[in-house]
């Protein structure tokens, strides 16, 4: 599930502890593809609501596409 640059980030919230997925929003991880957020008010207020997220799309409560399917 990971992209052509990077791993996916799904399965990095559902393996690492929680302080290892912020810091690796917030500072990055420029080797694995992986920019800094820690500037951006937008992800860094938000970083409880992102992690929280991305556990529920690691454990399948949050569906990848929660669009019903279109006939």
């Amino acid at each position: 599930m990971g992209g052509l640059a990077a791993p996916s980030i799904v399965e990095y919230a559902r393996t690492q502890s929680r302080e290892m997925f912020d810091r690796m929003v917030l500072d990055g991880e420029p080797s694995r593809g992986m920019p800094a957020y820690r500037d951006n008010p937008s992800i860094a207020e938000r970083i409880d609501d992102i992690y929280r997220y991305f556990l529920g799309r690691a454990d399948g409560t949050i569906p990848a596409d929660p669009r019903p399917a279109q006939r």
